[in-house]
C-alpha cells in the first residue's frame, strides 16, 4: 500500500511539473508571462486563457486537465504525505 501510494505521489507531482513547464514555454513565446508568478497555482491558466479570449480559440480542455491535475496533487499530498513519510 505504501509503494502504491508513494507512485500515486510521485506521479502527480511530476505530472503537474511536466505540463506546467511546456505550458509556461509555449505561453512565454506567445504573450507576457510573469516569471515571478509561475508557481502560483492558476497564474499560468488565466494566461492561458486571455490568449485564448484573444485569438478566439476553445481553451476549456487544457484548462480542465491542468485543474485536474492540480486537485490530483493535491489529494496525493494530502493523503500520501501521511502515508509514505509519517507511518
Amino acid at each position: 500500500m505504501r509503494t502504491a501510494v508513494a507512485v500515486w505521489l510521485i506521479a502527480s507531482m511530476l505530472l503537474e511539473i511536466g505540463t506546467s513547464v511546456p505550458l509556461y514555454f509555449w505561453l512565454r513565446r506567445r504573450i507576457e508571462v510573469s516569471p515571478a508568478l509561475y508557481g502560483v497555482p492558476g497564474y499560468l491558466e488565466r494566461r492561458f486563457l486571455s490568449w485564448c479570449r484573444q485569438e478566439s480559440v476553445d481553451g476549456r480542455f487544457v484548462v480542465t486537465v491542468r485543474i485536474g491535475l492540480m486537485v490530483n496533487l493535491l489529494l496525493a499530498a494530502l493523503i500520501g504525505i501521511p502515508i509514505v513519510f509519517l507511518s
